[in-house]
């Protein structure tokens, strides 16, 4: 599908889900407007969602809307020093419930996609989102955080990240998604180049966490370096 039709088709309500043979909405998704691409069509043979589900769907984990009641969780994790430090350019200070709120954004939408990410028997883990999308270059910047330390260096991550670029890449029709990290998060780096990242720059001490200066790093994945490895990854 080209981005034209994804772009004629980013719009859908109640009634059009319903003349397409779907009565519910797939947990995965909020209503307001999402990429034509996920639409639940009857040309698809789609029903009630069970191709979406499985697109969201991964070896370890599942990604679903989220929703109010994640955001006691999401405020904790947020207030962990430990994870501001990897995850904020600012000063490593505790999210608010309105910045939080305000780093979500609408769940799925036009200009982002962005969801919880448990494990596949329902445990809150982190989330994940393609934030912000450019749909004109077609491209979007992925981020991610495990915010369950527990579940840090067993794959979750990894999973999480190769299922929405999976829906990035095959559903969105992008051909690029990019993302930075600081060089002392070097887990995250050896996460990001599983999944096909490529280093493409550095940004020499931008950075400057408990008294000293550090890099950011630049990686770049396209769709034509993704889509093999995913075969390999999903067996499809």
């Amino acid at each position: 599908m080209g981005i034209a039709s994804v772009q004629a088709n980013w719009r859908y309500n109640a009634r059009s889900l319903k003349t397409s043979g779907v009565t519910t909405l797939p947990a995965g998704l909020t209503s307001g407007r999402v990429p034509g691409a996920i639409l639940l069509t009857r040309s698809r043979q789609c029903t009630r969602g069970a191709i979406v589900n499985d697109l969201l769907t991964g070896r370890l984990v599942s990604l679903r809307r989220i929703r109010e009641e994640d955001y006691p969780q999401f405020l904790e994790w947020y207030s962990d020093p430990e994870i501001l430090r990897y995850s904020e350019r600012g000063p490593a200070v505790p999210l608010t419930q309105k910045g939080l709120e305000k780093m979500l954004g609408s769940g799925v939408s036009g200009e982002e996609v962005w969801f919880a990410v448990e494990t596949r028997d329902g445990t809150l883990i982190g989330d994940i989102g393609l934030n912000p999308i450019d749909q004109k270059n077609r491209l979007a910047q992925l981020v991610i955080t495990i915010g369950d330390k527990n579940r840090w260096g067993q794959g979750y991550g990894t999973d999480a990240a190769m299922v929405i670029l999976r829906i990035g890449f095959n559903e969105l029709n992008l051909h690029r998604v990019e993302l930075s990290t600081f060089a002392f998060n070097e887990r995250a780096i050896r996460l990001y180049q599983r999944c096909g990242f490529r280093r493409e720059g550095v940004r020499r001490e931008c950075l400057f966490r408990n008294g000293q200066y550090h890099d950011e790093i630049h990686l770049g994945l396209l769709a034509d370096e993704f889509i093999p490895l995913a075969k390999q990854y999903f067996g499809q």
